[in-house]
Order: C-alpha cells, then structure tokens, then sequence
C-alpha cells in the first residue's frame, strides 16, 4: 500500500502543536492531529485515552505516531482497549515512564520540580522559550525558524495537569504484554528520554534531539524501515 493512501492518527506531545511533526504528516496522505495540550485541567490519562480510543475507532488510522508525553495516552489506551488500535504503532521519543526510577533511567525529581517552579511562577512565553530550548539541546533551534508557533494554544492549568500525569504515570507494568508489538523511535540525543536498545523494533535517528530532528534520516527511516512494513505485512 502507497504511504498516500494510508491514514495517520498523530498525536503531539507536552507544549507544542504539529508543526515539529510536520516531517511525519507529510508522508501521509491523510492524518489527523490530536493535540494533548487541549485536554481540560480536570482530565486524568485515562480519559484522555478513552477520548483517543473514540477518535480512532471512527478515524480508523493505519498508523498511529505518538510523540513524546503523547505516547503515554497510547500505552494508556492500548491497555484498556480490547482490540488492537492501528495496523502499526510508532512512539517517537517516548517511554512508558518519564521519570527516573529504580533500574530506570529518566527525568530526575530535582528537575521535574525545577521545571513545575519555572512553569508555576514564569509567564507562558517565557516559560515555553525555556521548554524550547530545553527540548532542543544540545541543539540550537534556528534564528530562521519562528518557534513560537510550534506553541500550543494552552493555558498554565492544563500545562501544570499534564506535568502531574507526567510525574505520577509508570505504565511499565501494565504494557509488558503489548510492548514488543510498538516501533520505537528515539533520537540519539534526546535529553528527557533514553534510548532502550534491548527492545525489538527500536530505530535511533542520529544528529536529532527531542524536539529537533534531523529531516533527511527522518524521512529515510520511516520510507525505508517503517513504511515499507505495510508492504511486507500487507
């Protein structure tokens, strides 16, 4: 099956809106946006992946690619869902959990609460012109891109919600028995998630950070590797 054909569910990460993602969406010939960033402040994951297994049961995607704190909401939905989501599921710089745990390596708690001050006592611009750079490192973002529009259109609450789901949510447990089935994708020097080589399906996107990726090997991974899957299982 030609990659225009297929149908995308993307889902977008903490802060930002799609426009990181464009050089995933533009492989498809039809996606759909799901932008975590607009879930109310009351919203727990789980209704967040109730309201994701809903969208998808009437989109019907091929492929799903969830991106960073977005891959939560799918591991969420996979293990409450009876049925597979999509023909493939692909979590690009994410992990079942953020945070640093025993054995597991992740964000410390002396910078999530780091984080949580900045967010709590900064204006929204300021506070995402760090998350920006943080995201980025160790790569400058561009004098030639405008950032600010990758900005999702949020609020501090719903921002400050997200964070408590990002510091509260370990779905190790609870997607063991699904997880060989997901394409992992990290980026070789992604500052909030490490890369985990001993799972079966990962890829590695070099000279890429989190939130900045190198294009050409972005494209040349999902046309060679990810892509060309369909064919082979179709």
């Amino acid at each position: 099956m030609s990659a225009n054909n297929l149908k995308l569910l993307l889902i977008g990460g903490f802060g930002f809106n799609e426009l990181p993602l464009k050089g995933i969406s533009g492989l498809f010939g039809e996606y759909r946006f799901i932008d975590i960033n607009q879930f109310g402040e009351d919203y727990t994951l789980e209704m967040m992946a109730d309201k994701l297994i809903q969208i998808q049961s009437q989109y019907m995607a091929n492929y799903i690619v969830a991106f960073s704190m977005g891959g939560l909401l799918v591991l969420k939905a996979m293990e409450l869902s009876a049925i597979p989501l999509a023909d493939k599921v692909i979590l690009f710089n994410s992990t079942p959990c953020f945070m640093t745990k025993e054995n597991w390596q992740g964000v410390s708690h002396q910078d999530y609460e780091s984080l949580l001050t900045r967010l709590s006592s900064s204006s929204f611009d300021s506070f995402m012109t760090y998350l920006s750079r943080f995201f980025a490192y160790p790569y400058p973002i561009s004098k030639e891109v405008d950032y600010k529009k990758w900005w999702a259109n949020t609020n501090h609450k719903r921002l400050l919600n997200l964070l408590s789901i990002f510091l509260a949510t370990d779905l190790r447990e609870g997607c063991a028995k699904f997880i060989d089935q997901i394409i992992w994708i990290n980026s070789s020097e992604d500052i909030l998630v490490k890369m985990n080589q001993s799972r079966h399906n990962s890829f590695t996107l070099a000279n890429s950070s989190h939130l900045l990726f190198d294009k050409h090997q972005l494209n040349q991974l999902f046309n060679n590797h990810i892509l060309s899957l369909e064919g082979s299982n179709g």
